[in-house]
């Protein structure tokens, strides 16, 4: 799980392992509290967000969708991606092939979350699946982290996602996933993707969007 939640008054990281990063104004009592929760003192988090000097996003406006059903019309096919917080349970994918499947996804957009669109460069429809198929798929082992195999069910938008960061468990979820699926791979250059970010109600966007 990972979240983080700020006022003027504290800030409070919850990272991906266990540590929890707490920002107050006053003294910090080091040490062990009666739950048995050690307390440290660090200069920063590194979870700490400036956004007077971060990049500013593109919002996820008319403008940006309008893009989106441009490559959608060029090359038939398009994968988004929702993200609102790290790891596989924060994230949504679609399946983008028409201007209703467009609608649909943008119905389904959790709020702050940061959009990537990625084009048909970026996937591959997978018609066999012997090893051999995977690994020119994902390219080697060069790739592994950054690899989705995604995975569509009926007739809805929505993808079922797998992360795969080595060779053994990939060939292994590799052998058990349902037909018709995808092999997704992150490009090194962000340039590749249409990357946006949903605005809050004031149109004002206050999410920044990274891709590590």
């Amino acid at each position: 799980m990972w979240c983080r939640l700020e006022s003027e008054s504290i800030a409070f990281h919850c990272s991906d392992d266990e540590w929890v990063y707490v920002g107050i104004d006053g003294p910090i009592p080091i040490g062990i509290d009666p739950f048995g929760t050690v307390i440290d003192q660090v200069e920063f988090s590194p979870y700490s967000l400036d956004l007077s000097t971060s990049p500013v996003t593109e919002p996820a406006d008319d403008a940006y969708w309008e893009r989106v059903a441009a490559l959608v019309e060029a090359e038939g096919e398009a994968i988004v991606l929702c993200a609102w917080a790290a790891g596989r349970l924060g994230e949504d994918w679609y399946l983008v092939t028409s201007a209703a499947d467009l609608n649909d996804a943008r119905q389904r957009l959790v709020p702050r979350s940061t959009i990537a669109t990625f084009s048909s460069s970026n996937f591959t429809t997978v018609v066999g699946r012997g090893r051999s198929v995977l690994w020119d798929l994902t390219r080697g082992s060069s790739s592994l982290g950054r690899v989705r195999i995604l995975v569509k069910a009926g007739r809805d938008i929505q993808l079922g996602a797998v992360v795969v960061v080595d060779e053994d468990p990939l060939v292994r979820r590799w052998r058990s996933l349902t037909r018709p699926l995808f092999v997704l791979v992150f490009p090194l250059e962000t340039s590749d993707l249409l990357l946006a970010a949903v605005p809050d109600q004031d149109g004002v966007v206050r999410t920044r969007v990274t891709f590590d």
